[in-house]
């Protein structure tokens, strides 16, 4: 079943180029706000909406805003055909992005590429609004795991923490804002850094050592650490868990 591309008041010759453009696509037209929506429902087979300003379209505004409204956090790119001084007189002085503006006349080129630009910026925008909803998540867990957390990053002088939770701050007795400014090294008895230190090239390691606290006390732990990874395969950060 193909995807959609659905026109809303085309010339002619705009379907003529648009079908040029994806021959793979469906085109299909809406001449009612009731089709409009009811063509937007049939997710996920709508990809491209192209809404031409200067169309007779009764309730153009109307289907402006349930345009924008349908396919804000959707994948669909919506793109409004025109001048950007008709588009604002058109829609009542609305301004779209302009990613969403394709100027006329469009043609083959003009359209594969802001169509391109829209998906791009949505990617973008789903991809932030993905790493920001995971990034809560992973902050919970971290903030209320029952275990000793840290995470660290490589400065050049060996590993230094940057974040360790209150389970942490309980083991060995400093906050979070001091283990910003000490080298973890320092952390661990002089007779298991050496160990450490060669553990620490790996990606993943088990280890069972001594930390000396900040009272100077020393605590035996089985630390388990894991190198965490960016999609583009670049580390950025080691996560360590501790229990004692």
């Amino acid at each position: 079943m193909k995807e959609r591309i659905l026109g809303i008041g085309l010339s002619q010759s705009d379907k003529m180029i648009v079908l040029d453009a994806y021959p793979n696509y469906e085109f299909v037209e809406a001449t009612t706000l009731a089709q409009a929506r009811g063509k937007l429902d049939e997710q996920p087979r709508v990809r491209i909406v192209l809404l031409d300003i200067d169309s007779d379209f009764d309730g153009l505004i109307s289907l402006y805003h349930t345009l924008m409204f349908q396919t804000e956090n959707q994948n669909v790119n919506l793109l409004i055909l025109g001048a950007p001084d008709r588009v604002a007189a058109g829609l009542d002085g609305a301004k779209p992005d302009p990613l969403a503006l394709l100027p006329k006349p469009i043609t083959k080129e003009s359209l594969i590429a802001q169509v391109s630009k829209n998906m791009e910026a949505k990617l973008h925008v789903s991809e932030s609004v993905l790493l920001a909803e995971q990034a809560k998540v992973v902050n919970t867990l971290f903030t209320q795991a029952p275990l000793a957390m840290m995470v660290a990053f490589e400065d050049g002088d060996g590993k230094r923490a940057v974040h360790v939770n209150t389970f942490f701050e309980d083991l060995l007795g400093y906050t979070n804002l001091e283990m910003k400014k000490i080298n973890v090294e320092t952390l661990v008895h002089p007779d298991d850094r050496a160990k450490r230190r060669e553990a620490v090239s790996e990606e993943a390691f088990t280890l069972d050592l001594t930390l000396i606290t900040k009272s100077g006390d020393p605590k035996s732990v089985t630390e388990r650490t894991q190198t965490l990874y960016l999609n583009n395969g670049r580390a950025f950060a080691v996560a360590s868990f501790f229990i004692d």
